[in-house]
């Protein structure tokens, strides 16, 4: 038997992913220091992200390229 045959004839119901749970699983995070300014660097560019942030460590979310 080969396996597209042994797949239809499985009587399991197909399960799918939430939309939430496939966007969070390709999320890329770095984590960033917060300077003594208030600002971190990200992807070389300067952001502020305030003053009651300094020294704090804040992680950045994203999708990759």
């Amino acid at each position: 038997m080969n396996s597209e045959t042994a797949f239809r004839s499985g009587n399991q119901a197909l399960r799918f992913a939430d939309l939430e749970v496939l966007k969070n699983a390709f999320l890329h995070c770095e984590s960033h220091q917060v300077d003594k300014f208030g600002c971190i660097s990200f992807m070389g560019k300067k952001y502020e992200v305030g003053l009651t942030f300094i020294g704090c460590v804040e992680e950045q979310n994203m999708l990759p390229h």
